[in-house]
């Protein structure tokens, strides 16, 4: 959906939420992967309208966390009508603490964001879930167990090499990493967890923090697997910032092994998906920090924070 026929689809998105909204006013903004965006002025105040850009959008799903963390007192923005093509939401005032393409300003004002933000991001994982993996529209995961989402990722042709690495070799080593260390993960209880946890998906304002945005990819999981996806894709300063705010003492040997461990997961689905999109710099970046974490594992030594960041 482009040009012309997208914005029709957002002046019917928006009539349908605000019949009395200026649909003269609409305004395209930077999207990101998945939803192509605009943004409007309604009674509700501004709202943002998403379209979706490839697969079936999971704006149901983002529906009810929406509405169960809005309850809990999290700021979230509060969803006002969606379909399975586009979705209508208030917008939080502000920026995002990163833009679309991840760049951050280290501003001294950032790293207390990204700390306020860690505090907010306890109050997110408070809320318990039923089941692992990806919820449906009413909060229930399909794994049974945080075992069986950790060792139940898809898998996908992807080159043998790019960039000189020899991609089969380096995900067969993850994988037996995984089951190895699977064990440490045994007894977690599901929380609900963004899922697709990096500062752009924070928007502040004034130095405060005003929403947690982005919420179609929320999941049932350890918490710390939302930890493990922001420190792969942060500046170590903000990964440092997000986790003062959100542990109350240094984590513990073993709150490190299952961060290092949830990291290896995610960065094989990082690599996977870069690598299909023919990136080789990020495909690097992403086996190197797959192999340095597979080395402090074999060592017995997990980081909470990784040695190789962006």
């Amino acid at each position: 959906m482009i040009g012309s026929d997208s914005y029709t689809a957002a002046r019917a998105a928006l009539a349908r939420a605000e019949p009395a909204a200026d649909r003269a006013g609409l305004t395209l903004l930077c999207g990101g992967a998945d939803n192509r965006l605009y943004s409007a002025t309604t009674a509700h105040g501004p709202v943002m309208i998403k379209l979706r850009r490839h697969q079936a959008a999971r704006y149901d799903v983002a529906a009810w966390a929406s509405a169960t963390l809005a309850a809990a007192g999290v700021l979230v923005p509060r969803i006002l009508w969606f379909d399975q093509h586009s979705c209508v939401e208030t917008r939080c005032p502000g920026l995002p603490l990163a833009d679309p393409a991840g760049d951050v300003n280290l501003a001294a004002a950032d790293t207390a964001v990204a700390r306020q933000a860690g505090r907010l991001l306890r109050r997110v994982h408070a809320t318990a879930v039923d089941g692992f993996g990806q919820l449906d529209a009413d909060g229930h995961g399909r794994h049974p167990s945080m075992r069986s989402w950790l060792l139940g990722g898809r898998t996908c042709a992807i080159p043998s090499r790019i960039a000189g690495v020899s991609l089969p070799t380096l995900e067969a080593r993850a994988r037996r990493a995984l089951i190895q260390h699977a064990r440490n993960c045994d007894g977690v209880a599901a929380r609900l967890v963004h899922g697709d946890w990096a500062a752009r998906h924070v928007i502040a304002d004034a130095g405060r923090v005003t929403g947690l945005v982005d919420l179609e990819s929320v999941r049932g999981a350890d918490p710390l697997t939302d930890l493990a996806g922001w420190s792969l894709q942060e500046p170590p300063e903000l990964t440092t910032a997000l986790f003062d705010g959100y542990f109350d003492q240094p984590p513990s040997l073993q709150i490190r092994y299952r961060l290092t461990v949830y990291r290896l997961r995610i960065a094989t689905s990082l690599l996977h998906w870069h690598a299909r999109q023919g990136n080789p710099q990020t495909v690097r970046l992403r086996a190197a920090q797959l192999a340095a974490d597979l080395d402090d594992l074999h060592h017995g030594a997990p980081r909470a924070i990784p040695r190789l960041a962006i």
